[in-house]
């Protein structure tokens, strides 16, 4: 691949394990240095793992740690773990919501769900890996992840339940999901 900053050429797999190493000029070209990119390691990570390159593990900084049985070495272990633990989390509220709707015959209040995830993953700690981490409400990161996990449950409710792509609570849930958009652009037009 050519790089269009400086013009040097370098292998696609080259280019994706250097983006992803321990180096510290990782965003620069490994030919000139001339800075490509800000590093986003979750992003190059996903890419190299989508297209089977191989990556250099970022160690954790305190060193091993086990969770859910596991045994964590490196960030993206972390980050593996604990998106598990949020789909389970995620899982949980939505076939309760589901079942609760069941029940007693009334339309399953998938607002009060996804609010009760957020309350859930709030008392967990969670988001903590280091590429979801950032609990600051006046963080645009924050409100990705509140939406992130909006979007999930839009996404899933629809794999379980199809006929509820339509309904009023998918609306609903759906417009909580804008609404923090609008809300991280208002932050964001109040402070630019």
């Amino acid at each position: 691949m050519r790089i269009t900053a400086c013009g040097h050429h370098v292998h696609e797999n080259c280019m994706v394990f250097w983006a992803t190493s321990q180096d510290d000029k990782k965003d620069k070209c490994p030919e000139c240095l001339v800075q490509l990119f800000r590093h986003d390691r979750l992003v190059l990570w996903n890419y190299a793992k989508a297209h089977g390159i191989e990556v250099e593990p970022e160690p954790l900084l305190e060193g091993e740690i086990t969770e859910f049985d596991t045994i964590i070495s490196t960030e993206e272990d972390l980050f593996v773990v604990e998106l598990k633990a949020i789909r389970t989390v995620v899982s949980s509220n939505i076939d309760e919501a589901l079942a609760v709707a069941e029940q007693t015959r009334t339309p399953a209040n998938l607002v009060t769900a996804f609010e009760k995830t957020i309350r859930k993953l709030d008392t967990l700690g969670m988001p903590y890996s280091k590429y979801l981490n950032n609990k600051d409400q006046g963080s645009e990161r924050y409100w990705e992840w509140k939406a992130g996990v909006a979007g999930h449950m839009l996404d899933q409710i629809e794999k379980q339940k199809p006929e509820l792509r339509t309904s009023e609570e998918m609306a609903a849930l759906r417009e909580v999901r804008n609404k923090i958009f609008d809300d991280m652009l208002r932050f964001h037009s109040q402070i630019g």
